[in-house]
């Protein structure tokens, strides 16, 4: 069997973003004309998914103009690979399904090449592997492939006890070369350093040292103390005014959202920043939400009150408080469906449940970060309600791996529930 693959792209790879075209240029890539026609119905659609629909059809007509698209046009100069549009007149209700009959025709030509059908949608998916096709969602080179491959933000390492009492002493101590050569260390990364069943130091790696965790378990923030350690690593990051970007992941009920929203009132009290900007998309970015009655704030309203949770507990059931931050502007609700053309200087942000976001909408909201602004997108990965996504594809992931080697930015998976035993339970058995 020839090592050059054939790819068969559906619909919603293309809608998650245009550039998947270019993503596998060594091999041969092919859309069913049923994806040419459904792409055509999406491209009037607002939000991402109808920008990255017309993208994808203009990206179409450029390569049609270097040949003929139903035999094959080469993706760029260097590729070896090409592009196709197949169309075998097939007759089927679903499109899913003539995009299925697509692939089998394909496989049934092309016997010393391997065809894989590249989609998002699990149920796809799962029909055409009982149908003995070869079947894989769309990830990025270098995404993880299983969820424990997603990168923590925390290692154990081995340290003598003479390095850790170093550590202890100085609040910070440069890491011998021997063990910098050892670990893959990333930047922001917290070290749980321990020798034996001897002591133990927990720190943050930034440029070759070792910094002593600021975060104790008796400090407070915004009234918050943290239960465990992820939460003190979720805490120190957060308040660190050099990291820009932070992600948190972790199941219901982990502290990922509380702790971003306590240390947003904590940096807004010594006013680091002039105010704090939240939001939750409704399931996807551009997600009209003009059918609902009300203001904009009244139309989040059922959305944003998980947030509103979280305030209430921070400030000891006082409502009255809570209202008084969105009334004065401290606190302000954002509509991602509106977030595009904007630029956002001094503010905290938080982007909850973000799992549900694509990668090309993590980076629309990424890019409207102006100066002095720093941003917390938080969710499961776990919990996904996009049909289109799981816990490897959805935009949070992707982000993740992108920015796990960047100076300005940390990331931290929280592991223990701490909202109550039946939660913590719930999440665990159900």
């Amino acid at each position: 069997m020839s090592n050059k693959k054939i790819y068969v792209l559906d619909t919603n790879v293309l809608v998650e973003s245009a550039e998947a075209l270019f993503h596998f240029e060594d091999n041969d890539i092919v859309l069913p004309f049923k994806v040419i026609e459904e792409l055509d119905k999406l491209k009037t659609r607002q939000g991402t998914v109808g920008q990255e629909a017309r993208k994808t059809i203009r990206y179409l007509d450029e390569l049609r103009e270097s040949g003929v698209l139903t035999e094959g046009v080469k993706l760029n100069h260097g590729a070896m690979g090409t592009l196709s549009v197949k169309d075998y007149r097939i007759c089927c209700e679903s499109p899913d399904d003539v995009i299925i009959e697509t692939t089998l025709k394909l496989k049934g030509k092309n016997k010393n090449k391997e065809v894989i059908l590249i989609t998002n949608d699990l149920s796809m998916r799962l029909k055409a592997d009982i149908r003995g096709l070869s079947t894989s969602s769309f990830i990025w080179e270098g995404q993880p492939k299983k969820f424990e491959e997603i990168y923590s933000g925390a290692m154990r390492i081995e340290l003598d006890s003479e390095l850790i009492d170093k550590i202890y002493k100085n609040k910070k101590t440069k890491l011998p070369k021997k063990i910098l050569e050892k670990y893959d260390f990333k930047p922001n990364q917290f070290i749980i350093g321990k020798e034996g069943d001897g002591p133990s130091v927990i720190s943050r790696f930034k440029n070759d040292y070792l910094h002593l965790l600021k975060v104790e378990d008796k400090t407070t923030v915004s009234g918050l103390k943290p239960r465990n350690k992820e939460q003190r690593f979720s805490l120190d990051v957060l308040l660190d005014p050099d990291i820009k970007l932070v992600t948190l992941i972790g199941r219901a009920g982990s502290g990922k959202t509380l702790c971003a929203v306590a240390s947003a009132l904590e940096q807004i009290q010594k006013r680091k920043y002039k105010r704090i900007i939240i939001s939750r998309p409704i399931q996807t970015l551009g997600k009209d939400i003009g059918y609902l009655p009300g203001s904009l704030y009244e139309k989040l309203e059922p959305w944003i009150q998980p947030i509103k949770d979280n305030l209430l507990y921070l400030c000891d059931g006082n409502y009255r408080e809570v209202q008084d931050y969105f009334d004065e502007g401290i606190i302000e609700i954002e509509c991602l469906s509106y977030i595009r053309g904007r630029s956002i200087p001094n503010s905290f942000l938080i982007i909850d449940e973000t799992q549900n976001l694509s990668a090309t909408e993590i980076k629309a909201i990424i890019t409207r970060v102006g100066n002095g602004s720093k941003i917390v997108f938080t969710g499961d990965v776990e919990q996904i309600d996009n049909p289109y996504f799981d816990p490897m594809s959805n935009g949070l992931t992707y982000l993740i791996e992108r920015f796990k080697d960047q100076d300005i930015s940390s990331h931290i998976k929280l592991i223990k529930g701490e909202r109550s035993s039946l939660a913590t339970l719930a999440s665990e058995l159900l």
